[in-house]
């Protein structure tokens, strides 16, 4: 699994306890940034904004249909261990909120679970200073105890190389041209479909690498 994506799993389920103290101010819990998402990374999900559903063809040219949800814009906690300010050679659990967006495509006949699109902005530890914003596509909410390595679809740091990621400027896919593309190194990792994301459409492709079956996005409605 990607390092910062393995970081932000950590850094939302850290279950540290600290107590305050009067002798030692790295005892006591730190205070972390509050995040709000750019518009640069809500621009990953505009086009559902205004969608109900999105249609996607199979290699026959049969319609498959996802439903989308609404939008959910919400906030939620964070915590690492990291520097402690009083004392740079110590460390301190250290806590904030950051604004997450939250969307899915459904369609339990093609896709037994819901896809999730999530947008999310978090500190990296152990400095409370380098901040990423991701596009995380999964097959399970992230962070949730039923999350897995598997669900992890795709992963996408607009501000940051990663290495098991792709970026296509433009790509064909059945005589269509999609720009800005991402998409998973297969040779580099595995995962329970393969997916390609457009930042322009979002999900444009989707294939069960068991069966075969590839579809394409068409349109929204």
């Amino acid at each position: 699994m990607d390092k910062l994506l393995f970081t932000f799993i950590a850094i939302m389920t850290i279950a540290f306890i600290y107590g305050c103290s009067d002798d030692n101010p790295c005892d006591n819990l730190g205070e972390g940034e509050d995040f709000v998402l750019s518009d640069s990374i809500k621009a990953f999900i505009a086009n559902y904004e205004d969608a109900e559903r999105v249609i996607f063809k199979t290699a026959d040219e049969d319609q498959v249909i996802f439903d989308v949800s609404t939008i959910q814009d919400v906030t939620v906690n964070y915590q690492f261990v990291g520097i402690c300010e009083e004392d740079p050679s110590d460390t301190q659990l250290i806590m904030g909120s950051a604004q997450t967006n939250t969307l899915t495509l459904s369609n339990p006949d093609e896709v037994p679970e819901p896809i999730y699109i999530s947008l999310r902005e978090f500190p990296v530890p152990p400095e409370n200073m380098d901040v990423q914003e991701a596009a995380f596509v999964t097959l399970r909410e992230l962070g949730t105890n039923s999350f897995q390595q598997e669900d992890a679809l795709l992963w996408i740091y607009p501000s940051v190389d990663i290495e098991d990621i792709i970026f296509h400027d433009s790509l064909e896919i059945r005589e269509t041209t999609f720009y800005a593309v991402y998409e998973m190194d297969s040779s580099g990792t595995s995962t329970r479909y393969d997916i390609k994301y457009s930042m322009n459409q979002g999900v444009i492709f989707i294939k069960d690498p068991i069966s075969g079956r590839e579809l394409v996005y068409e349109r929204k409605e």
